[in-house]
């Protein structure tokens, strides 16, 4: 019976050695893993932010260049009273002719492509947002609207600067001055739009602060009290090996201790 016990009690000191060494592992590989985590994720987050840092420096000098354009708008407009009484072709018409086809349209046409490249931007910045959702708990507000429709207001705009050649062209005044007030509209409506994905962009910005403190803040929290556990888990496993130990030998050596000395 001794002699079983002594069995049992080695194979329960080698399982509580094992688990122990396993404990010990899993809690260097815990933060291990968090750091790989860490790493990967908030990576993701600076890809982002670097992204919202380059919108929103696209969005000023978007909303920069439009500005320049409403001001050779306003140039237009206040040479309409002087067209009105102004001979067929005379200078008045050739230099709003001049600012509108060698300023107004190339600029729009430039302001339509950074408006493209921007709404592409927009949807890889949405996919890695998409990406970032797919953890727990978090909910990063994508920029889907609305800078999307920016680059067709844009196109609009420009547009509308061909019906204004065409009116300074034929000397149509009613048709340019409802064209310049179309036009004046439309870059109202395209500043207005700039503002409010500013502002969209500022609100993203501002979560990706809270995401990243969160994730720093939750990934330390959850990996402490992993290895906390597991350090409890092997202490206790150290504990029943060294009790282990003593069934194996300690009961050995009482029983020699107890055993009667022999007569000589």
């Amino acid at each position: 019976m001794a002699l079983l016990r002594r069995i049992f009690a080695g194979i329960l000191f080698v399982l509580a050695l094992l688990t122990f060494l396993l404990a010990a592992t899993g809690t260097i590989g815990a933060w291990i893993a968090k750091a790989t985590v860490d790493e990967t994720t908030l990576a993701m987050v600076d890809v982002i932010t670097d992204y919202l840092d380059l919108a929103i420096q696209t969005i000023d000098t978007l909303d920069s260049n439009v500005a320049e354009v409403e001001e050779r708008l306003r140039l237009v407009q206040t040479s309409l009273a002087f067209l009105r009484t102004e001979r067929a072709n005379g200078p008045v018409a050739q230099q709003m002719q001049q600012v509108v086809t060698e300023e107004l349209q190339p600029a729009l046409e430039q302001l339509t492509s950074r408006a493209q490249r921007l709404r592409e931007g927009l949807e890889r910045f949405n996919q890695r947002i998409e990406q970032l959702n797919q953890l727990p708990f978090l909910d990063v507000p994508t920029l889907a609207n609305p800078l999307t429709t920016l680059d067709s207001e844009i196109t609009a705009a420009r547009d509308q600067t061909r019906l204004v050649r065409t009116a300074i062209e034929t000397r149509d005044n009613v048709l340019l001055q409802s064209a310049t007030d179309r036009l004046e509209e439309r870059l109202s409506q395209v500043r207005a739009t700039l503002a409010e994905g500013r502002e969209r962009t500022s609100t993203v910005q501002l979560a990706l602060i809270d995401v990243r403190q969160a994730l720093t803040f939750w990934s330390t929290v959850s990996t402490t009290t992993i290895s906390a556990l597991l350090v409890l888990f092997a202490l206790g496993q150290l504990s029943l090996a060294a009790h282990a130990w003593g069934w194996m030998f300690g009961r050995q050596r009482e029983e020699r201790s107890t055993r009667p000395a022999r007569r000589r």
